[in-house]
């Protein structure tokens, strides 16, 4: 997928969602995440699964 079509994404979630949950620590250099109406919420302590899988379980035993 290229930026264009991520950016496109990003415009399309911002009417459904209100934050974005990601492990991409680069989010905010890729893309101006002000320019969507979206709390960006970075899970990254690495990027495998294991890493992040505790605090995605706790996110969702919060919503």
């Amino acid at each position: 997928m290229d930026v264009e079509e991520n950016g496109e994404l990003l415009r399309a979630a911002q009417h459904e969602f209100d934050v974005l949950v990601t492990m991409d620590r680069g989010m905010e250099f890729q893309r101006n995440l002000a320019d969507f109406d979206l709390a960006d919420f970075d899970l990254a302590r690495g990027n495998l699964l294991k890493d992040s899988e505790p605090l995605v379980e706790a996110t969702m035993d919060a919503a």
